[in-house]
């Protein structure tokens, strides 16, 4: 019984120092400035078997009839607006990502995105108790 405690013991210490040496080899690689990212990367991925995707971020453009109504919140305004979000939403876009592209307040992104994007737009005559 101690025996086989021992060699248990033994074997997840050897495994351990394995692991060890490793990520010093990776840190140790990390510290010298002039690597460059991929060549990292593939350190990582060759030692640790770690898969590393490099991924560049998107270029937002949105269109100037957009940006000239982004302020008025007319019904049709408000969906064509919340249909772009949608879509870049959809394409993995970060709400602040998004916000930032349409120069506005990220909850307002999160906002459409609560409630699927459909626009509660409605006039203040069809509101319920307000005249008109």
């Amino acid at each position: 019984m101690n025996n086989a405690f021992q060699i248990s013991t033994t074997y997840r210490l050897d495994q351990l120092e394995k692991k060890t040496r490793s990520l010093e080899e990776s840190l140790a690689l990390l510290g010298q400035k002039q690597l460059s990212l991929e060549k990292v990367s593939d350190h990582l991925v060759k030692t640790n078997n770690i898969k590393i995707e490099v991924v560049e971020k998107p270029v937002i453009e949105v269109s100037k009839d957009i940006m000239r109504t982004i302020k008025i919140r007319r019904k049709d305004n408000v969906a064509e607006r919340y249909a772009a979000w949608e879509k870049l939403d959809r394409a993995g876009v970060r709400a602040s990502e998004i916000a930032k592209a349409f120069k506005c307040d990220h909850d307002s992104v999160l906002y459409a995105k609560r409630n699927g994007f459909k626009s509660g737009w409605m006039a203040r005559s069809e509101r319920k108790g307000l005249e008109a």
